[in-house]
């Protein structure tokens, strides 16, 4: 499971995983966010 994120510092979408908490992925928008979640998932 991951959490999306919104990382306010320079407004950059961030995909973290829940344990441990590592930074997997980090996007330019929100459109590239659902996109990407969209993805992981199918």
């Amino acid at each position: 499971m991951d959490y999306y994120t919104l990382h306010l510092p320079d407004n950059s979408y961030r995909i973290i995983d829940r344990v441990p908490g590592n930074v997997i992925g980090i996007l330019p928008s929100f459109d590239d966010l659902i996109v990407q979640a969209i993805e992981d998932h199918l």
